[in-house]
């Protein structure tokens, strides 16, 4: 399931080390699949009389596809918005004749994406009353399904979120500015399906598993615009010369936070962060790894938390009072904040994160930093993860020198040329990214 090319300088005994760590990954991966997660429901949930399907994002197919395997009834209408590039487009000429599934784009919305968003929208609205509606979303998922609020131009819908980007806006604050951009997100598609019987099935990319920002919650209100994001969305859309349109929208984002969610309307998180890292430590330790988790809502600017992990590092070396031989975890979504340019390189917040620890950890012994991106796809960097041990500065110096490298959002790119990348194929599960340092 991966392939590892480990640094030339790794010894054999840790590239083995380093392929158990791997292995533990995999294995934890496999113990949160979603038809392993959906399997532990009630199974009457998914036996109703009159059902309906809706996925979006990266895991969307294998959700649905997990949902058709334990319903007994299945369902009269199923749509699937799959985020591309995370499942072998070739699977869906083998699925139902009946089913509708589309390839949209990430992490912008394209017109064909809008366009299928707008036709799928219609038909959720149409079902009827007595219909039971299962929404599965995992990330991805905002941009997998997007219909701009009042028909707003998409160049200027995702000119707003590419600049939030840019800006360093994290993924709630990013979530935020797509709620008040579109008309399907903060439970407003809730809103507008409010007399069905939904469940909505969650698997969280986002820090402390708040459901409501998952694919920007869709059928699940919690949204809360903060001041910070208005003020700043004011200012993004006066330098536009569409003040008005900001108004507007502002209004309506007013009428969507009186929406409750009904009785009818149900929602469980299927897999986490938390559950994630409890079966890879189990893993782990099964592998005879010894593991610490540090934390679980890693956050922040890449720069400050590579100071932080280091900062971590030192402390751990300092107090043990013995040869330290342990594995510590992070899991999160750190911010990376480049220039507009850098969107047309090859990078993502693993291999940035990767690049800035080369630094830190320069001339350092008995220990490796691992960073995966749990979804097998680290930004448009060509791996799905990295390793870095503390030498690799030496190999990044004659390009340029980390700093450069990182800002100049090519750091998957260069990492992966000098060997330091990690393959992995499609994981059928999207959750935060995870890194590891190794000490031995």
């Amino acid at each position: 399931m991966y392939n590892f090319r480990p640094p030339n300088e790794l010894p054999d005994e840790l590239q083995i080390l380093a392929r158990n760590h791997l292995s533990g990954f995999i294995r934890a991966i496999q113990r949160v699949h979603p038809k392993r997660m959906l399997f532990k429901e009630n199974p009457e949930v998914f036996n109703q009389k009159k059902q309906a399907l809706f996925c979006i994002g990266k895991n969307a197919l294998q959700m649905a596809l997990s949902a058709q395997e334990i319903s007994h009834t299945g369902f009269f209408q199923s749509f699937i918005l799959q985020t591309r590039g995370y499942v072998d487009e070739s699977r869906s000429l083998t699925l139902p004749n009946d089913w509708e599934i589309y390839f949209v784009s990430h992490p912008f919305s394209d017109e064909y994406t809008v366009e299928v968003s707008k036709q799928v929208l219609k038909k959720l609205v149409e079902l009827p009353k007595d219909t039971v509606l299962h929404v599965m979303i995992s990330g991805g998922g905002s941009a997998a399904f997007c219909v701009p609020e009042l028909d707003l131009d998409l160049q200027i819908y995702n000119a707003v979120i590419k600049e939030a980007m840019v800006n360093g806006l994290d993924i709630f604050q990013i979530n935020q500015v797509r709620m008040f951009l579109d008309s399907v997100k903060g439970g407003k598609l809730a809103a507008r399906l409010e007399n069905l019987h939904i469940y909505t099935w969650v698997v969280s990319d986002v820090l402390n598993d708040d459901p409501s920002y998952v694919g920007s919650g869709p059928t699940i209100p919690g949204i809360r615009i903060s001041e910070y994001v208005l003020i700043w969305l004011r200012t993004v859309f006066e330098a536009l010369e569409l003040s008005e349109t900001y108004h507007l929208l502002n209004e309506l984002v007013q009428i969507a936070y009186e929406f409750q969610s009904p009785e009818l309307h149900k929602q469980k998180l299927i897999c986490s962060r938390k559950i994630f890292a409890e079966y890879l430590m189990d893993e782990l330790s099964k592998l005879k790894i010894h593991s610490e988790i540090i934390d679980l809502n890693l956050e922040g600017n890449v720069e400050e938390v590579a100071d932080r992990m280091l900062k971590t590092l030192k402390i751990k070396a300092s107090t043990s009072t013995t040869n330290l031989k342990t594995t510590l975890i992070w899991m999160g979504e750190p911010v990376v904040k480049i220039s507009n340019t850098a969107f047309n390189f090859k990078g993502g917040r693993v291999s940035s994160l990767a690049t800035l620890m080369s630094e830190k950890l320069k001339g350092t012994q008995n220990l490796f930093f691992i960073g995966l991106a749990t979804d097998s796809k680290d930004g448009s960097s060509p791996d799905a993860g990295y390793i870095i041990t503390g030498n690799s500065w030496k190999h990044l110096a004659p390009l340029g020198g980390v700093k450069k490298i990182y800002k100049s959002g090519n750091s998957g790119h260069v990492l992966s040329s000098l060997g330091y990348g990690i393959q992995i194929k499609d994981t059928d599960v999207n959750l935060l990214d995870l890194y590891f340092v190794v000490f031995y």
